[in-house]
């Protein structure tokens, strides 16, 4: 009778134990779980991220080539109307030289 209670006892232990480590393997895994999905939320958000930012760098470098085309189309239409001003000058000069020669 006592050695059948005392296995009885034991036997209760080792289910306690049992359904305690169970318990925690539960929590274990349902962590982990959790733990992936937050990862892969991080690397989502990165992606996204980075795509805006790759994006706004290509913008960044669109608006500077814009702009460096505008300069230099400027240069050469400040460039034309100076020898332009210019031709016009030295038309000017020859024709007062050849009306005081005249």
């Amino acid at each position: 009778e006592k050695r059948r209670a005392r296995r009885r006892e034991r036997e209760d232990v080792m289910v306690g134990r049992r359904k305690q480590r169970d318990k925690l393997y539960k929590e274990y895994q349902e962590s982990k779980k959790h733990i992936m999905v937050d990862r892969a939320v991080i690397r989502e958000m990165r992606k996204k991220f980075e795509a805006r930012l790759e994006q706004k760098k290509q913008a960044k470098m669109v608006g500077k080539k814009h702009r460096a085309a505008d300069r230099a189309r400027e240069g050469r239409t400040e460039s034309r109307a100076f020898e332009a001003r210019e031709e016009r000058r030295i038309q000017a000069a020859k024709q007062r030289e050849q009306r005081q020669e005249g």
